[in-house]
């Protein structure tokens, strides 16, 4: 199978997507993922990890973002200027 070098900074985001999707690195980069199950499907506990890791996921992308961004995601913001 053929191989690629990528820098550790991308080895790293990928890898922390890779965590967030509960796959391996390798599976992320092939898109081989698994179905997940649906949120009824799942007990407290795993709802938790996959919140958990949802968060971690967020976190490892805040570097995307200007210093002090504070996203406005109020209702009265969503639906502005809808209905009118």
């Amino acid at each position: 199978m053929p191989t690629i070098t990528v820098s550790q900074e991308v080895y790293d985001r990928l890898a922390a997507r890779a965590a967030a999707n509960g796959v391996t690195v390798e599976d992320e980069v092939a898109g081989e993922t698994t179905p997940r199950p649906t949120s009824n499907e799942l007990n407290a506990h795993e709802r938790a990890a996959i919140l958990a890791r949802l968060h971690a996921h967020s976190q490892s992308r805040a570097h995307l973002f200007p210093p002090g961004f504070v996203l406005d995601d109020s209702r009265e913001t969503i639906y502005e200027g809808c209905g009118e």
